[in-house]
């Protein structure tokens, strides 16, 4: 009976690194197609250039919303709201 619970095991074994390979190779597919995209939407080649581009992008987004906060404020003087 033992040998039946090792056979078992050893085939739960084998299903779920099966499993992970399979998962492993879609996630790749996925990676690879976000990296092409960026590459061509964004002329961005690698993890690096795209976590410099967020940085700017998020300076470029606070320096926008103190401009708007900025002109809002002077907005409301010159029209006492």
């Amino acid at each position: 009976m033992e040998t039946n619970n090792v056979i078992g095991e050893l085939e739960r074994l084998k299903n779920t690194i099966d499993q992970t390979k399979e998962d492993l190779a879609k996630s790749e597919g996925r990676l690879q197609s976000v990296m092409e995209r960026l590459a061509t939407e964004f002329d961005l080649h690698s993890l690096e250039e795209v976590e410099k581009k967020l940085v700017g992008l998020k300076s470029e987004i606070d320096d926008l919303d103190k401009k708007i906060e900025k002109e809002y404020v002077e907005l409301k003087k010159e029209y006492d709201w």
